[in-house]
């Protein structure tokens, strides 16, 4: 979201700048406490949604951690099936609905967001025996992010329904 800043009065220039994203639309001339109230509150509900989103993250990664102490966990893993990954492959593409769970079995794994740019953010880092690609999944959205190996890696591969099924069966 961003704040629109125009001499466009007009109540269309106004829907039209709101359906671009504007979280707030100030014409001129203006108030320069008005700018300055706005970015305030922008800010602070930023880190407001950034505290909720981290909480709720860390959450979801302590019942993974103890879970991943367990031997069906343990087991779960044992039985996915491997793939080989070379440097720079990707597991998973920002945009693709999840059917799986993974873990890395051997190696390492980053997740990144691309930007308008091309520039990468990284977004998570994986070691052997980490899961990821599971916060879409418990979401039911899209991935958000794509998953990327670092060097070569052995990623497994847990379906949906036995993932749901062990968090489900374990709760």
């Amino acid at each position: 979201s961003f704040i629109f800043l125009t001499a466009k009065s007009e109540h269309l220039d106004f829907r039209k700048g709101m359906a671009m994203g504007a979280y707030v639309y100030l014409t001129k001339p203006f108030v320069h406490i008005s700018l300055l109230s706005a970015i305030d509150t922008r800010l602070k509900k930023s880190d407001l949604l950034r505290k909720e989103i981290s909480e709720s993250f860390t959450k979801i990664n302590l019942v993974l951690d103890e879970a991943r102490e367990r031997t069906d966990l343990q087991e779960l893993s044992r039985e996915a099936e491997l793939r080989i990954h070379r440097k720079k492959d990707f597991v998973y593409n920002e945009g693709v609905l999840p059917r799986s769970v993974f873990f890395v079995s051997k190696g390492n794994v980053k997740t990144v967001r691309t930007n308008e740019q091309g520039k990468e953010l990284i977004t998570g880092l994986y070691k052997e025996g980490d899961f990821f690609g599971y916060h879409a999944l418990f979401e039911e959205s899209p991935y958000q992010d794509s998953a990327v190996t670092l060097g070569d890696a052995e990623i497994g591969i847990v379906s949906k329904e036995d993932f749901f099924t062990l968090v489900y069966r374990n709760q």
